[in-house]
């Protein structure tokens, strides 16, 4: 079982595999396409079970996020399954209104600004989420 879901545009792959690198580091599992769909499955399937797995959605919000209709419904899923969703903010940029809808209340992580404080105060979120371990998270340049 993954703790965290990471959602992503395929045009930021790099950097969400950054984060769930990192992440992982701290002792956080993750779960990410297409790193974790079995070969001879589909998408369809294991994405929306492993929402419901996840206790933690990870949002890689961007521009580019926001035009990925895959992100959109991951996030919608998320929203209606109860998930705690955590944004992790690529760029200072508007939410369309689709996005600002479902994130209404969400706490943001302006990665834009200090990449590697964001991802502490991420790790930290996450952490109390889900009860794991308190210690303090690896400084490492996201």
């Amino acid at each position: 079982m993954h703790d965290v879901f990471i959602s992503y545009s395929s045009k930021e792959m790099e950097m969400s595999e950054t984060v769930r690198n990192v992440l992982e580091k701290n002792g956080i599992p993750c779960w990410m396409a297409p790193r974790d769909i079995p070969g001879g499955s589909n998408y369809s399937k294991e994405i929306p079970m492993a929402i419901r797995n996840a206790q933690v959605f990870v949002l890689i919000l961007s521009e580019n996020a926001q035009q990925s209709p895959w992100v959109l419904r991951e996030l919608d899923m998320a929203v209606n399954c109860g998930k705690v969703i955590l944004p992790f903010m690529l760029e200072d940029c508007p939410l369309n209104d689709e996005f600002n809808f479902l994130l209404t209340g969400a706490q943001r992580y302006a990665a834009y600004q200090k990449k590697a404080e964001a991802m502490e105060k991420l790790i930290a979120r996450i952490r109390g989420v889900t009860d794991g371990k308190r210690e303090e998270p690896v400084a490492e340049e996201a």
